[in-house]
């Protein structure tokens, strides 16, 4: 199966279950299509580009400290993890992927995760999905245009390296990509454990 497949496989799946009941999105909002996605304005496309801009393409190469809490690329820029990485993230299908990314002096310079949702979080504010019905998605701007797309199964017509979410390859040594990257990019980073003698 080519990268874009799998993708588009684990980003349905990722958007398949939950009530949305809490979703803060009202169900009347304008339709979340594949030409929304396509604008170049896209707030999903936006942040992912300020969210890229964190993690040097020549550095994005990290290790995991000892406890996986912490990836520290060579550049000093580091991803933060609410919850050390499991070392088969795969069969951990319950992981939240929830880290901040800082900078070289320690300020954040980008969010991922919430808890609950996929939140991007970058200097443009607060992009985020979430579950809406039992296969809808429900989509917030950091403008607070919220968009809904009733089938999400539906946009999976629509150019998959547009569509918001994330990937994740790998099981010890990880690979995380969003959705929409930089064609000049292969995932956002990658972290992997310390060499032992």
């Amino acid at each position: 199966m080519n990268r874009y497949a799998l993708l588009a496989l684990a980003w349905a799946v990722g958007c398949s279950g939950g009530d949305g009941e809490d979703s803060g999105v009202d169900e009347d909002s304008p339709a979340l299509t594949c030409e929304v996605i396509a604008e170049p304005d896209f707030c999903w496309s936006v942040a992912v580009e300020e969210a890229y801009a964190c993690v040097d393409a020549n550095a994005s190469d990290g290790l995991f400290d000892a406890t996986r809490s912490t990836c520290t690329m060579s550049d000093g820029v580091v991803i933060r993890f609410d919850d050390p990485v499991p070392l088969d993230s795969f069969a951990d299908e319950d992981y939240l992927w929830s880290f901040i990314i800082e900078d070289s002096d320690g300020a954040e310079c980008a969010r991922h995760g919430d808890g609950t949702s996929t939140a991007l979080v970058t200097a443009s504010g607060e992009a985020s999905t979430a579950v809406s019905g039992m296969v809808g998605l429900a989509l917030t701007c950091p403008n607070g245009d919220s968009y809904v797309a009733q089938n999400a199964f539906e946009l999976l017509e629509c150019e998959v390296g547009s569509l918001p979410g994330y990937s994740v390859s790998g099981s010890s040594d990880i690979t995380w990509s969003l959705l929409g990257e930089p064609a000049d990019r292969f995932g956002l980073f990658s972290c992997s454990d310390a060499a032992t003698e």
